[in-house]
């Protein structure tokens, strides 16, 4: 067996071709997605690739994009600063898949000791089925602690027809509205222009009446676009553009990402058309899945908002199906016990 590591010139053909053999795979965790990722969690920390593939001949058997943080003297293992991306080939017949999965934990155990981690942060992006994998089960079985998360998506292996029935009442008014009233634009890597992502900046800016993220973290999304990782779809009222959004895809997931919306015309529904047009996109590009993102819930420690308990309501409003993936984290107990 090889492991091959984040600076191996073939470490990102071997992730596509593992992320290619699941049925679901966050879009973000690609070569140029976790651009995206550095510049918004990392601006200012220090932070090392720790990912890595086991390969037998020639065929990606287990891997993970794992990044080692230094926050203010504490080490941490994250997946830049989401939760560890830990996937398996889902392949049928594989030689060498219990080898590879004792080899990975060898070595992630390895890690947790030689670099004295202090926290670990860990999300099976991939299972979509409830079932864990085992390198969540190693965690909680060291002490890690399980916050259940909610996944909200569409399957886009059902005809647009049957999609658009699950669609609430207001759901479909809202479509119609905008079906009728906006002129609708989707912009790829065929006919994006930089005053494109410039005029979502700028109207993301606005309505949230600050800048939340840097200039150059709008850069590497204007690059997924460019590279055909991400599409943005707008809607001009006008002339004006009073909603866009952006979705970032692979070839098992369609992301409903970064969107904002004018909040004079928050009476009018002017957002739901928007995501009609990226679900009929996603689903001509043979995506499995269109990904709503996380439902946010009340639990131990939190109270969701009422704007949380209203996005809630405007994801489901289109159907789909709501499903559990855990994160878990792990704290040193040492730490926990002087804070």
């Amino acid at each position: 067996m090889e492991v091959v590591h984040i600076n191996n010139p073939l470490f990102w053909r071997y992730w596509t071709q593992l992320s290619d053999s699941t049925e679901y795979q966050h879009p973000l965790f690609s070569e140029y997605g976790l651009d995206f990722y550095k510049e918004y969690f990392f601006n200012d920390f220090s932070y090392e690739d720790k990912s890595l593939i086991i390969v037998e001949d020639k065929v990606p058997l287990v891997g993970a994009i794992i990044c080692l943080e230094n926050r203010s003297g504490k080490q941490a293992l994250s997946g830049y600063g989401r939760g560890i991306n830990y996937v398996e080939n889902q392949g049928k017949n594989l030689n060498g898949i219990k080898a590879a999965r004792k080899l990975f934990k060898k070595m992630f155990n390895s890690m947790w000791q030689n670099f004295h981690i202090d926290y670990i942060l860990l999300r099976d992006y991939v299972l979509v089925d409830g079932s864990l994998s085992n390198l969540c089960r190693n965690v909680l079985d060291r002490g890690g602690e399980a916050k259940m998360l909610f996944l909200h998506t569409i399957d886009l292996s059902r005809s647009l027809e049957d999609v658009h029935k699950d669609f609430t009442k207001s759901c479909r008014h809202g479509v119609n509205w905008g079906l009728k009233n906006l002129t609708l634009e989707i912009k790829n890597s065929q006919n994006i222009a930089a005053h494109d992502m410039d005029n979502l900046r700028a109207l993301h800016i606005k309505e949230a009446g600050r800048e939340t993220r840097s200039k150059k973290s709008w850069d590497v999304l204007y690059s997924l676009v460019s590279r055909e990782q991400s599409f943005m779809v707008n809607g001009l009222l006008n002339g004006v553009l009073v909603s866009s959004a952006l979705f970032m895809y692979n070839k098992q997931c369609c992301l409903y990402g970064v969107s904002t919306s004018s909040r004079d015309m928050f009476k009018k529904p002017i957002g739901h058309v928007v995501i009609w047009e990226a679900i009929k996109y996603a689903k001509g590009m043979d995506c499995n899945y269109f990904d709503f993102g996380d439902l946010i819930y009340s639990g131990p420690g939190y109270q969701a908002s009422n704007k949380e308990h209203n996005i809630n309501r405007f994801k489901k409003s289109f159907g789909g199906t709501t499903k559990i993936q855990p994160l878990v984290e792990w704290k040193d107990s040492s730490i926990c016990a002087n804070q």
